[in-house]
């Protein structure tokens, strides 16, 4: 886990450990990533908000986020492909730097950057 510190009003110093899974995630992880840095492809391209989670054009909801030793389990809920019902989805999320998320979905381990010029 990335060794980021979040400063709050008054100077207290909170590390992700003090956080809850949500509001770790909700710090660290929110943006668009894709292989690389590259975000020009659509089908490349993982976006992280505080309530869905999109891979190209399947989005996902988020229904839970669980904190997992070096990372965080994301278990989704009323994912869609081009508006069709997809199967749900459960993502393992490591910050292993402040623009790099490894990413796990049961099949596939993605290293992902955060996307430059987007």
């Amino acid at each position: 886990v990335l060794g980021a510190f979040l400063f709050l009003a008054g100077g207290i110093a909170l590390s992700p450990q003090d956080l809850s899974p949500r509001d770790q995630y909700n710090a660290y992880y929110l943006g668009s990533y894709a292989p690389k840095g590259q975000c020009t492809s659509v089908n490349q391209l993982w976006t992280f908000e505080k309530r869905t989670i999109s891979e190209g054009r399947l989005a996902c909801d988020i229904n839970d986020i669980l904190e997992q030793e070096g990372g965080l389990v994301i278990k989704t809920k009323d994912c869609s492909l081009n508006g069709q019902p997809q199967h749900l989805m459960t993502y393992t999320l490591d910050l292993t730097s402040e623009t790099t998320i490894t990413l796990h979905d049961g099949q596939r381990r993605l290293r992902l950057q955060r996307c430059r010029n987007f």
